[in-house]
């Protein structure tokens, strides 16, 4: 089988619940697939999604769509009590972490953030845990994880950026120029300002 491309309501940016295409591998063993189209829902059981998982993940799914974010929390609670295997409970963790960030509820998204790093090579990690950090004006923290997300993922645009809002923040103006004149030339945005970047 090819690999497969899917949508999902569920699922998480640096900062915020999108809309995405998953593609999964052939590898991950695909079972069965189920999809409503009036809720663009899809379920996808492999061995690491058992049916119990996927229908709280179906459930999360709903309730943030329906802004019924703890009822999200509650489904993704129970996920996360069913799922045996630490690489599908960190993508659980990473989910549950974007419903709290959407809540404000910064503290707990910092630990599901955590929870869900996937090793060395991940930088959206510590990217989500520092702007978790920026929200709660935690400036130092949120400029080191910055830099744990930069070490790991060099040209990290929102890693540039956010590192360039946090240091323009604390009036560094000089250290926050050359991340937002990179951030503005990178992404095309404006250069007339770059006080406007780093709002």
């Amino acid at each position: 089988m090819n690999e497969l491309s899917i949508k999902s309501i569920f699922a998480v940016s640096a900062s915020c619940l999108t809309l995405v295409t998953l593609t999964i591998p052939p590898a991950m063993g695909i079972k069965e697939i189920a999809t409503d189209p009036d809720r663009h829902l899809v379920r996808v059981l492999t061995p690491s999604f058992s049916l119990k998982v996927s229908d709280s993940l179906n459930k999360a799914s709903l309730n943030i769509k329906d802004h019924d974010y703890a009822g999200a929390l509650r489904n993704y609670g129970k996920a996360l009590d069913d799922c045996e295997f630490e690489s599908s409970r960190k993508l659980i963790f990473c989910m549950r972490a974007g419903v709290y960030q959407k809540l404000k509820q910064y503290d707990q998204a910092i630990a599901d953030f955590t929870a869900a790093k996937k090793g060395p090579t991940d930088y959206s990690s510590p990217l989500s845990v520092a702007e978790c950090y920026y929200q709660l004006k935690l400036y130092e923290k949120a400029l080191a994880e910055c830099k744990g997300a930069l070490d790991i993922q060099p040209d990290c645009l929102d890693a540039i950026r956010l590192r360039g809002k946090i240091l323009y923040q604390e009036a560094r103006y000089r250290e926050a120029l050359p991340d937002l004149q990179e951030y503005c030339t990178v992404s095309g945005a404006p250069t007339t300002s770059y006080a406007g970047a780093a709002n």
